[in-house]
């Protein structure tokens, strides 16, 4: 069965969330600071992480904030990972701190790190059947993935990546499955910053990512939003390849660049079958640089 999830633009961050899936906010917010006006940067990017089922909570007044340190923990239903014929449980604890400055060499002003706890928890017991940390910004998105179109995880780190060019650092993509878990295949975007005074050039960065159903062979699909960002100044210059993850191996197709003009982004966003085909499409959609 076909499944979108993607928004429409290619920010987003689990931090700005809380809450479980029945929408009981479960997160905690230790730090307040100066506040400041909404950072369009983050406004774009929850839209992202919406898409991945990570549950809003607390939005509008941590987007004012100038400087926010915390924890907050969500879970969402993981399919039956065990196969004891009972819907299992994946809960998610991120830590995390972020900072505001207009001061930054950065697209959008904004520093962050953190560190992730992802476990799969057995939805008949309460057991836990595996559990993972992460350096980094990491969510678990339920998906059917490998050959034998197996229930299991893809699990998605370095979403910091999204909000902006970061030097040296990886969205990550992993394929799991089981109780162990046991992993598939993985697949990772390691962005790179060359830079001389105030020009840079940004490459290999994720803009956006989306779950859809691209390619035969029943497994969820991943289309993912590469670009290259040239910087001079206030004003930047995109251009963007789409890369289809095949969920079945982690195998990619890398589709022709798409450029357009100053102060643009052009994000690949799954928009569903449009040529009746029997698999999603996408379309390319041009969104004001930040």
């Amino acid at each position: 069965m076909s499944r979108t999830l993607c928004a429409v633009v290619a920010v987003s961050l689990a931090f700005v969330f809380g809450g479980t899936a029945g929408g009981s906010p479960l997160a905690e917010r230790t730090v307040r600071t100066d506040r400041r006006e909404p950072n369009l940067a983050l406004m774009r990017f929850t839209e992202q992480l919406a898409a991945l089922g990570v549950p809003p909570s607390f939005l509008d007044d941590f987007l004012a904030e100038q400087r926010m340190t915390g924890t907050f923990s969500y879970s969402l239903p993981a399919g039956d990972l065990n196969g004891d014929g009972s819907e299992d449980i994946f809960g998610t604890t991120i830590e995390y701190e972020v900072t505001f400055d207009d001061t930054l060499f950065l697209l959008t002003g904004i520093e962050m790190s953190g560190r992730s706890e992802v476990s799969a928890l057995s939805g008949r017991s309460g057991k836990v059947l595996w559990q993972r940390d992460y350096d980094d910004f990491t969510v678990p998105v339920p998906a059917t993935v490998g050959r034998n179109h197996r229930v299991g995880a893809l699990l998605i780190g370095g979403l910091d990546t999204l909000v902006g060019p970061v030097n040296d650092r990886y969205l990550q993509i992993e394929a799991l499955v089981g109780s162990r878990p046991n992993r598939l295949w993985s697949v990772s975007y390691r962005s790179q910053i060359v830079q001389q005074g105030l020009t840079y050039v940004a490459h290999n960065v994720p803009l956006s990512l989306g779950l859809f159903d691209g390619l035969p062979g029943g497994a969820d699909d991943l289309l993912v939003g590469v670009g290259e960002v040239a910087s001079a100044g206030v004003s930047y210059v995109v251009s963007s390849q789409a890369h289809v993850i095949d969920g079945r191996s982690g195998d990619e197709r890398v589709h022709p660049t798409v450029d357009v003009g100053v102060n643009w982004y052009p994000d690949p966003v799954p928009v569903g079958d449009l040529n009746d085909d029997r698999r999603d499409d996408y379309v390319v959609t041009v969104n004001p640089a930040l």
